[in-house]
């Protein structure tokens, strides 16, 4: 989008056309997605791959609004209508990744940004975050982001 809106206030001769092909490209990637996910569950009917997508696309959602709070697979899958246990093995078919693999993706990019403030500190970015606790926190960032959230903080605040 960002090459469409940049060709747009070009005055290169063919902007249109580039316009164009990037568009295209846009609607090859939708595309492309969206034959990933009718495969997904390529062993069941076209009627219940809906189902599940419809389903998963609400369980998203709700991980979203609530990834700050304490979020378990027993809550999600009760919330999709699913067994923990065929949720747990949709889930990881839908996303490639466990739950709470997921959800700790989700908190420590939540704590990227939170860090960025320098009025915060850690343990309350941490505990924003969603984190239960500061050594939890501190393993899983260190574990994703190759160091500590001190020292990405203090990185990005001498910048």
């Amino acid at each position: 989008m960002l090459n469409i809106r940049y060709e747009y206030e070009s005055n290169h001769e063919f902007k249109n056309a580039l316009m164009y092909s990037n568009l295209l490209r846009i609607y090859v990637l939708i595309a492309q997605k969206y034959i990933t996910m009718v495969h997904l569950f390529s062993d069941i009917t076209i009627g219940r791959q809906r189902e599940y997508i419809a389903k998963f696309t609400q369980v998203f959602s709700y991980i979203n609004e609530n990834f700050t709070q304490s979020l378990t697979l027993e809550e999600l899958a009760d919330y999709a209508g699913f067994s923990k246990f065929h949720f747990s093995r949709l889930f990881k078919q839908f996303t490639n990744m466990a739950l709470y693999d997921y959800l700790n993706q989700k908190r420590i990019s939540e704590a990227e940004l939170l860090l960025l403030n320098p009025n915060m500190t850690v343990t309350e970015v941490a505990m924003q975050a969603g984190f239960n606790s500061i050594s939890s926190f501190n393993r899983v960032f260190k574990a994703s982001k190759n160091c500590t959230p001190t020292q990405y903080k203090y990185l990005y605040d001498s910048h």
